[in-house]
């Protein structure tokens, strides 16, 4: 596998029961790109992130994580960071920082730089958090929530972070600011994203290139020009509709 890969899917399959949910998918992401992994609702997109994830194991297929096979690689040794769509995964009894930091808490990742409390630092000002690093988990807003979510997922600089539709309960003026810090961490960082999410708006402010999901199988990969000029099946067409509003309109003053 070459090198400028940061993962591969090859022909990935699953079930539930007798239920088939992914029926051979393959997809390549190249290093320092933010791919939408996009479908219908079913379609089998979160499906396809645990396994990446290593928190489903698939029937078939194999995972390659920066060209080494880590199709049995157990979760917390894949070179990875996770980012849900709500804040079940963070801590309500720590405060931010606390939070960011706990990846670092008894060894199980290690700081880029050897110093937890510098790299937990970096983080916080990246990600704008630096000013609510004492407050409550509680005391938050969504759109604050996810951020230390980001953070926490970035600080120990993972191979690829993993996004399941973590934008989807935020308003749009949130999600604006949201997009913004994605999109300003992969330009700064090069950060590598598989960002799950079935809303286009999403998709044409941060997606390098989109992959459609339908039917178990990955029906078309390209960038969104060349999904949007030449779509191979109607539903890549539906998908990627001329949306009604716009995430980026911005409101009076600041919301995060």
């Amino acid at each position: 596998m070459a090198t400028d890969v940061a993962l591969e899917l090859s022909d990935v399959c699953h079930a539930y029961g007798s239920r088939r949910v992914l029926a051979g998918v393959s997809l390549k992401v190249e290093k320092g790109n933010l791919v939408c992994l996009t479908g219908t609702s079913g379609c089998g997109k979160t499906t396809l992130l645990k396994i990446v994830a290593g928190i489903e194991r698939p029937k078939a297929g194999r995972i390659y994580i920066d060209g080494k096979d880590a199709s049995i690689v157990p979760t917390n040794e894949r070179d990875l960071g996770f980012v849900f769509q709500g804040d079940e995964a963070l801590f309500s009894h720590l405060n931010v920082r606390q939070n960011v930091e706990f990846p670092f808490v008894r060894g199980h990742r290690k700081p880029p730089g050897g110093d937890p409390k510098i790299a937990v630092s970096n983080m916080l000002a990246e990600t704008g958090l630096s000013e609510f690093e004492d407050a409550s988990i509680s005391a938050l807003s969504g759109g604050l929530k996810q951020r230390v979510a980001i953070a926490r997922a970035l600080v120990y600089e993972p191979a690829i972070l993993l996004l399941d539709e973590p934008l989807n309960s935020l308003d749009n003026p949130r999600k604006h600011h949201l997009i913004e810090l994605l999109n300003q961490l992969k330009e700064k960082r090069r950060h590598t994203f598989l960002f799950v999410t079935h809303d286009d708006r999403e998709i044409k402010q941060l997606a390098d290139r989109v992959a459609v999901l339908d039917s178990g199988f990955i029906i078309q990969d390209g960038t969104i020009e060349e999904l949007t000029s030449a779509p191979k099946q109607p539903i890549v067409t539906e998908i990627l509709r001329p949306s009604v509003g716009d995430v980026s309109v911005r409101t009076a003053g600041s919301v995060i």
